[in-house]
Formats: structure tokens, C-alpha cells, sequence
């Protein structure tokens, strides 16, 4: 267990079918402690967004703050993934 309270699943396996770089759009619908956003943000290196979404509010802002500390903007819902597309498109 890592200090964040949370083991990432098979985040060699999700980084490698994955394959970020400069530049991308990372969505992480289940974002819990922001383990596979953290990991993908910094190997994409750099100008990457990340977008959270996390019913867990408490999850969600740590998820949040490890994101932003691999230098990549973020932008956090509280909210299902159900409802990914109507938040990003402002119909929430």
C-alpha cells in the first residue's frame, strides 16, 4: 500500500495500452486517490489535462492535489461518471 492509502490496478498495463504524451486529454471516470491519473499526467511529461470524476469528495480533491503536483491542470467533478457528458458539456 502506497501513502495515499490506495494500490493502483496494473498501472504498468493501463500506461502501456495507454500510451500518453504531450499534450493529451487524460478522463479518469473513477479518479479515487488519483493513482492512474498521477501516473499517466507524468509520463505524458508535458502540457496534459486531467479530468476527474469522483463521487467521493474527499477522494476527489487528494486525487485532485497529486495530479497538479506532475505539473498537469485538472479539472475535478464531483459527480458520476454516469453523467461525464452532460457535466462537461454543462448540462449538470
Amino acid at each position: 500500500m502506497t501513502n495515499s492509502g490506495h494500490i493502483p490496478v496494473l498501472p504498468s498495463e493501463v500506461a502501456r495500452l495507454l500510451n500518453p504524451s504531450e499534450g493529451d486529454v487524460i478522463v479518469d471516470l473513477t479518479a479515487g486517490r488519483g493513482g492512474h491519473g498521477k501516473q499517466l499526467a507524468s509520463l505524458a511529461l508535458e502540457n496534459v489535462t486531467v479530468i476527474l470524476f469522483d463521487l467521493d469528495r474527499e477522494n476527489l480533491d487528494y486525487a485532485a492535489e497529486q495530479v497538479k503536483m506532475v505539473g498537469a491542470k485538472v479539472h475535478a467533478y464531483h459527480a458520476s461518471f454516469i453523467t461525464a457528458a452532460w457535466v462537461r458539456e454543462g448540462r449538470r
